[in-house]
């Protein structure tokens, strides 16, 4: 008795320990935006608010949480207006804010996937600040949304038809086949775009702060000729997310500008954003912008801060294509290409026995799997398909692990077949965001033992809900994950390090994480995760 006791309190201390750990990260790590005043009024469909009351921690309506634990949340914003330093400290405020917010929500701050922000709303001389929106503005993943009665499976068929894919859009190729495509070609074919309407640095703003730490830092002979005080610079990000415009102002030392430039000047290319026009037929335009950052050099910590990044103003480049038969796509949608640029890369992989998620959320990279199939088949290259959408509308609650259903199979005999097979997958859905991607695997290992390599293409954003069942996977399975821009599950990095498997990202191939050893730590993104264990765990640099 008393073990059980000791374990259950040592695992609450545990659990307290790490959601202490999100909560300061959160605050020391989150980029901070300036607006004049945010405006509540003009939030988009896939957005929602969470009030707070001026000056309060307390959440007015905690209810409107309830429905998140069954969503995707791309981002949350806590949103204040410039403090009054003699009244209250805003950092001890913010704090106990996300602590409350743990209270309510746990499920928010445990998810390390979640991109995290502040936004400052300037202080008023003539308005009330009370009067002011404070609270959180919760960005989900968009729901796809036909028009004209069109159904997913209606755009994918044309999509396919046309020998394109959402991520082939983006440049409006009209090309027959990827493969007639040269290097060049193939490049500007799979640009990558922003989740939103202005330019992005890979892996978000707290990837960027990360880099720009890395490069900028309070040297020795600052200290000595006691160098402090701000250095402000200006850049554009170009419709191909690159720099264009750097200037860093005078002030402070050559060094501290030199060391600004060459930050600057060699970082990273960005994602560029995209923004739809409104009418009757909405067209897609490449975004560009202008930002202004601040630093400031302190002698007394010998550090160097980042004050504060804003984004200026937009700027738009020529349309790509118009939407699909009045298919309004999401700008996610365009383009991660993830199953284009895995495929390519692993060209050894042979007899695959490719097993795929098919629920809504999974569209754009169903379009590049099947125009994949279509387009570069090869005689040896793909055995059999097995789809999934997570029990064809059963309801959670009757669910059982290992027996959810909606698994469609057939073998890769035509492209007609498959795309039949993806149809009567597609009719359903799953209901929450998990999903039962180990039983599918297991019937495709039932049904077809002469596959010799298993293929799982996978939402990063849903965890599988049966990975008790994982042990019964003999073969390794080479994972591709979709939707890695802001990090990677740990949860899908755990089920490749104990299968012997691989996961396979848009850029990366991680092939040895079975080998790795305790204590080793893997480099992802911005992101840091260490084997504590024998389990990968994420951990920060405060």
């Amino acid at each position: 008795m008393n073990r059980l006791f000791y374990g259950i309190v040592f695992l609450f201390l545990l659990c307290s320990a790490s959601h202490a750990q999100n909560i300061d990260f959160i605050l020391h790590k989150s980029p901070t935006e300036y607006t004049e005043s945010f405006n509540p009024k003009k939030i988009k469909k896939n957005q929602l608010l969470v009030h707070l009351k001026h000056s309060s921690s307390k959440i007015e309506d905690p209810r409107v949480l309830d429905s998140l634990q069954f969503k995707v949340i791309y981002s949350i914003q806590l949103i204040y207006t410039e403090p009054d330093q003699k009244i209250y400290n805003q950092e001890r405020l913010n704090r106990r804010r996300l602590e409350e917010l743990n209270r309510v929500a746990p499920f928010l701050i445990e998810n390390n996937l979640i991109q995290w922000s502040f936004v400052e709303q300037k202080k008023s001389e003539t308005h009330d600040a009370t009067k002011q929106f404070h609270g959180y503005l919760i960005t989900l993943r968009p729901e796809l949304s036909g028009k004209d009665g069109l159904t997913e499976f209606q755009v994918l068929e044309k999509l396919i038809s046309e020998n394109q894919s959402p991520c082939m859009l983006a440049s409006g190729s009209g090309k027959d086949s990827i493969t007639s495509l040269t290097e060049e070609e193939k490049e500007s074919n799979l640009i990558e775009h922003a989740r939103g309407d202005k330019p992005e640095y890979k892996g978000g703003q707290t990837a960027f702060y990360d880099y720009l730490r890395t490069k900028i830092t309070y040297t020795p002979s600052m200290f000595k000729h006691a160098l402090s005080g701000e250095l402000n610079a200006s850049f554009y990000i170009n419709k191909n997310g690159n720099l264009s415009k750097l200037k860093v102002n005078k002030g402070l030392d050559s060094e501290s500008r030199d060391m600004v430039h060459d930050a600057l000047r060699n970082m990273p290319k960005w994602l560029p954003g995209v923004k739809w026009t409104s009418g009757a037929n909405p067209q897609q335009y490449l975004v560009g912008g202008s930002f202004n950052i601040s630093f400031f050099f302190s002698m007394e910590q010998k550090k160097v801060y980042i004050k504060y990044m804003y984004y200026q103003g937009a700027y738009y480049e020529k349309s790509l294509r118009e939407t699909i038969a009045g298919y309004e796509l999401p700008a996610e949608v365009l383009c991660d290409s993830t199953v284009f640029k895995t495929f390519e890369r692993n060209k050894n992989w042979k007899k695959m026995s490719i097993i795929a998620d098919l629920t809504g959320s999974m569209f754009p990279y169903t379009s590049q799997l099947i125009t994949w199939f279509k387009l570069k088949t090869i005689n040896d290259a793909v055995n059999n398909f097995t789809f999934f959408n997570d029990g064809d509308d059963t309801p959670d609650l009757y669910k059982k692990t290992g027996e959810v259903g909606g698994i469609y199979h057939c073998q890769a005999n035509s492209y007609e077949g498959v795309l039949a097979l993806a149809e009567k997958t597609m009719r359903y859905s799953g209901g929450d965001i998990m999903e039962n991607n180990i039983e599918a695997t297991l019937t495709a290992i039932e049904n077809y033992p002469e596959a010799d390599e298993l293929v799982m293409i996978a939402d990063n954003y849903a965890t599988p809900r049966d990975l008790k069942l994982l042990h019964k996977v003999k073969k390794p399975i080479r994972l591709i994950l979709c939707g890695t821009f802001y990090g990677i599950n740990v949860k899908y990095l755990n089920l490749v390090r104990k299968n012997g498997g691989s996961i396979h990202t848009m850029e990366n191939d991680l092939t040895n994480l079975v080998s790795m050893n305790e204590g080793e730590v893997l480099k992802f993104n911005g992101r840091k995760f260490k084997i504590v264990n024998g389990e990968f765990k994420e951990f920060y640099d405060l």
